[in-house]
């Protein structure tokens, strides 16, 4: 991944064709993983709902002696099935944190891009030539 992002600036006509692609790449990558974390977000809710009647039918298999919105919602935040999706939502979300990073970086690299060719195009890199006496 860190290699998507430095910038050859003796080649900067490979990395700017390469840049749209790249872009491609990681848009795409955030966008397959806001897709993984809203099916996970639904799965947990569907987790907590059965949780949550499962509790109001036997809250004596749950160690709940009173049925109130509270006990039941520490109950359904403690069950394992419930612990399960909430830590996969939680992968999830840093997935696509670190995606939606990565679609930054594309941008910052972009701009980097330009400016260097900006240098390069007012001679910047170039090495001085001795005079001939």
């Amino acid at each position: 991944m860190d290699n998507d992002f430095q910038i050859n600036q003796h080649s900067l006509d490979h990395e700017l064709i390469q840049q749209p692609i790249l872009v491609h790449h990681w848009s795409t990558k955030l966008a397959e993983a806001k897709l993984k974390l809203d099916a996970a977000l639904n799965e947990l809710s569907v987790a907590r709902a059965k949780t949550d009647q499962e509790i109001r039918k036997n809250p004596e298999q749950f160690g709940l002696t009173k049925v109130t919105e509270a006990t039941v919602d520490a109950a359904i935040t403690t069950d394992t099935i419930v612990q399960k999706n909430i830590t996969n939502v939680n992968d999830l979300r840093y997935e696509m944190r670190l995606c939606d990073a990565a679609c930054t970086a594309c941008e910052h690299k972009k701009r980097s891009l330009e400016k260097l060719v900006e240098l390069h195009g007012r001679d910047y890199f170039s090495a001085p030539t001795p005079t001939k006496s």
